[in-house]
């Protein structure tokens, strides 16, 4: 089996030849033909959970036309788990068992007592996003870093659009007896045009309309990806699922008057304590599925840059006198904009290595899976919903294999 195949972890797409269309219900009909040119990302050392698109390539607010190519990177520092590659990240793919394995390796060097250990970063993944398209955590190779150059041809609606990265990592305390998640978004805003000249209006925010958040845990055999935590070979993971209606259309709330509608998410995940033993294989496993580890969720709404930030859902707008972002965590409800509004529900949870379980290993790996409500504010032009029969055409240097872009609930 080539291993190198096995770290095929999704970023772009496509499956022989696809039609989908990126919609955006502002817009009806009125598309125009871009290219997506993604450069290889950086993995940049920061000790902590990291991404930040490279502003050289793309920053807010630039205008794209027909024919134009939209270049973009990232950076990030996050310690993504791999069971048959070494990456460039922290821990070269192997972070979980470098912190499994601090106290033996540490004692054996002479540590004692609080120095024992000394790795704190459990692991953690990231996931890429355009507009409500899960783009996933990458159809490259991290651990070809510099040379994994890819294309993709998609018609846009005309209108704004969201390129958004968002990270969660697990992290210990020195003793490896307490946990809690660590987090990083940076997202960036373009606006696609029939003429590259055009300036459009700026983002405006609907001041008096809000969505509530509501997240229910439940049992897997409520969900439509239905898998059975007795089997490990049915790979449980997190999965979240829309609750509610995907697209929803309200009017611009009236000044004084506050509208808050209501984006409902159901989920399943691990949500245990983590307990690990030695594999065959001299890497860390889980015990069993019920000693798997804990789990979080984010929610956000299209708003631009911002990133690193805390714990929590995450709410924010610009300064006007200094056009920087300010954060609000933990809200239960989030401020929404005129036009289209994407609502972001991340899961992130501990699962089994999907490679690992080939050779019979109970190895580690964190998992995400996101829902997306679509909340238009305002009056529509053209239909809502999805519109068929575009062509794409996806041109992937150096890569024979197929990923598929998943349109997510």
């Amino acid at each position: 089996m080539n291993k190198k195949g096995l770290i095929f972890i999704f970023l772009f797409v496509v499956s022989t030849v696809s039609a989908i269309a990126l919609t955006s219900a502002e817009q009806g009909d009125n598309k125009v033909e871009i290219t997506l040119d993604y450069i290889p990302s950086a993995y940049v050392p920061s000790d902590r959970v990291y991404v930040e698109f490279d502003t050289r390539f793309i920053g807010d607010s630039q205008v794209y036309s027909s024919n134009d190519i939209l270049h973009f990177a990232f950076y990030y520092d996050v310690a993504i788990a791999s069971f048959v590659n070494y990456l460039y990240t922290t821990g070269y793919g192997r972070q979980f068992d470098e912190w499994f394995y601090a106290d033996q390796n540490n004692a054996s060097l002479g540590y004692t007592g609080s120095d024992l250990y000394n790795v704190t970063r459990f692991a953690g993944m990231f996931n890429l996003m355009l507009d409500d398209y899960d783009l996933g955590m990458s159809n490259f190779w991290l651990d070809e870093d510099n040379g994994n150059y890819q294309e993709i041809r998609l018609n846009l609606d005309v209108g704004w659009h969201y390129l958004t990265v968002v990270a969660a990592e697990m992290v210990s305390n020195g003793n490896h007896t307490e946990f809690h998640w660590e987090y990083a978004k940076d997202q960036v805003t373009f606006y696609v045009a029939d003429d590259r000249g055009f300036v459009p209006d700026p983002i405006k925010k609907a001041v008096y309309n809000e969505v509530s958040l509501v997240a229910n845990e439940v049992n897997s055999e409520h969900l439509g990806q239905y898998y059975n935590w007795t089997y490990w070979s049915d790979n449980p993971r997190p999965v979240a699922e829309a609750a509610n209606p995907v697209y929803q259309t309200i009017p611009v709330a009236p000044e004084g008057t506050p509208v808050v509608t209501e984006a409902t998410v159901n989920y399943n995940v691990s949500d245990n304590p983590l307990e690990l033993t030695s594999g065959s294989y001299g890497r860390a496993n889980f015990v069993d599925l019920n000693t798997m580890g804990e789990y979080t969720y984010v929610w956000f709404v299209n708003h631009g840059r911002g990133h690193n930030l805390g714990n929590g859902s995450w709410t924010g707008e610009i300064d006007p006198v200094t056009d920087e972002q300010i954060w609000r965590i933990g809200e239960d409800q989030l401020q929404l904009y005129e036009g289209q509004n994407y609502v972001f529900f991340c899961l992130f949870g501990s699962k089994l290595d999907d490679y690992a379980q080939l050779y019979g290993e109970a190895v580690p790996n964190i998992g995400h899976d996101l829902a997306v409500m679509r909340i238009f504010v305002g009056e529509e032009v053209g239909p809502t919903g999805l519109g068929f029969g575009i062509l794409i055409s996806v041109s992937m240097l150096g890569l024979v294999s197929y990923a598929f872009l998943r349109k997510r609930k």
